[in-house]
């Protein structure tokens, strides 16, 4: 008995009351991850966002959205691009970025978005490729191309959008483990800051028609981005709080909620007048909840 007694006197005072000495503390190292993790997960969303807004809208309405599609794919192709160079120059060591195309695992975040990303951004340069040479005078069957490899891409551009919140979510780090609906909340604005380039699009090429359909599609896409971020928010909320502070959190909530829903909401409402303007209050929010999600880890 007096033996046993010492025995739970000594594990309780090297453990601790929660069992274990590292219960209270949070031993996983955290990722060199700032400003350009950040800037890198925007990118992505208005690449594939823009891309999968214009698939959809040719798709529904091809007289409307048809004189779009090359200059939509090229944009998205250029965002596309300057975030494989952000992601490329996040890396440990950028120049073992091939490495990563020498496996597949399926099982793999990290290497189903390498390979989506790869094979949509083979696609959309192909069908954005094919695009100019039909507006250049090209023959016909280039419009049978561009309809083909774009759709071919929806899949890849679906996976390349997906995999950012599935990563985040399985790793051990505080917050990021609790994102459970990171993947829906940046799905859907990713489309949402998408279509809001598309009607900045519309907006230059005189497409009113197009303008009119995007207006509509975008106040419904700002009410669902609304629900969205509160799903993802509730996971993360109580790591948040203990992240930032009274002025801190102040800023975040006034830029995703004043600069990121109720200035572009208003600004849908007025019509043809700022079509380009809701783009960039969207961008802010965007940023702002990118920003502050992927600096919880950090004390």
């Amino acid at each position: 008995m007096r033996e046993a007694a010492v025995r739970s006197d000594v594990r309780e005072r090297s453990t601790g009351p929660l069992g274990s000495p590292y219960a209270a503390q949070v031993i996983t190292k955290v990722p060199n991850w700032d400003l350009l993790t950040a800037l890198d997960v925007l990118l992505n969303n208005l690449a594939v966002g823009t891309f999968l807004a214009v698939a959809l809208c040719w798709l529904l309405a091809p007289a409307d959205f048809g004189p779009l599609v090359p200059w939509a794919l090229l944009l998205a192709l250029a965002l596309l691009g300057a975030d494989l160079l952000l992601l490329v120059a996040d890396l440990g060591d950028p120049w073992r970025f091939h490495h990563m195309l020498r496996v597949v695992k399926p099982r793999s975040p990290m290497s189903v978005g390498t390979w989506s990303l790869s094979l949509f951004g083979t696609g959309l340069g192909l069908a954005a490729l094919a695009s100019v040479l039909r507006l250049l005078g090209g023959p016909d069957w280039l419009n049978w191309v561009v309809a083909a490899v774009t759709f071919l891409a929806v899949i890849p551009a679906l996976g390349s959008i997906l995999y950012k919140g599935v990563l985040f979510s399985v790793t051990s780090q505080p917050g990021w483990q609790d994102a459970r609906w990171l993947g829906g909340y940046i799905s859907n604005s990713a489309i949402l800051l998408g279509c809001s380039l598309l009607l900045a699009l519309a907006a230059v090429a005189g497409q009113g028609e197009a303008a009119a359909v995007l207006r509509a599609a975008l106040l419904g896409l700002l009410l669902l981005d609304v629900v969205f971020f509160f799903l993802f928010y509730r996971g993360i909320a109580k790591v948040f709080r203990q992240r930032y502070g009274e002025n801190g959190r102040l800023f975040f909530w006034l830029s995703v909620v004043a600069l990121g829903w109720i200035v572009p909401f208003l600004l849908l409402l007025q019509g043809e007048i700022v079509e380009m303007v809701p783009a960039v209050f969207l961008l802010v929010g965007a940023l702002a909840v990118r920003i502050g999600f992927v600096y919880l880890p950090r004390r």
